[in-house]
């Protein structure tokens, strides 16, 4: 039950899956990017010769493999990280979650749309070390 009553705290329920849901996808895009762009480079140098890596697109092979390890690693040790961050760090109700997963959600869209790499596995934590302080 939230301080703002049960019915404020429920309303933020679905809320709070559909934007977990787009967090998941956010947050797994921007790390396949990432774990794919070390090895896509030494793959395409390789392949292609010292200069070729701005000037071809990283195959699906690539992509796909590095996507099945992600989702490899949510499925191993998903529940772990899931039920430390959201009981054994910090109590929850649903208002205080949604808040923080739909700012958590719009700054990993916003640093993946920027030209430069983002690193976006801790920005979820951010603002729940700031709740928690």
């Amino acid at each position: 039950m939230s301080a703002h009553g049960p019915d404020a705290a429920h309303a933020f329920r679905n809320p709070l899956v559909f934007v977990a849901f787009l967090q998941s996808f956010a947050h797994g895009a921007n790390d396949t990017a990432n774990a794919t762009s070390a090895f896509a480079a030494v793959w395409a140098a390789h392949s292609y010769g010292l200069y070729a890596c701005s000037s071809i697109e990283t195959p699906w092979w690539i992509m796909s493999a590095a996507g099945a390890f992600v989702a490899l690693g949510v499925n191993v040790m998903g529940w772990r990280v899931i039920g430390t961050i959201g009981s054994d760090l910090a109590r929850l109700d649903f208002v205080k979650a949604y808040t923080i997963e739909f700012a958590s959600t719009l700054t990993v869209v916003v640093a993946t749309s920027a030209p430069t790499r983002v690193f976006t596995s801790k920005m979820p934590m951010w603002p729940l070390s700031c709740r928690t302080l």
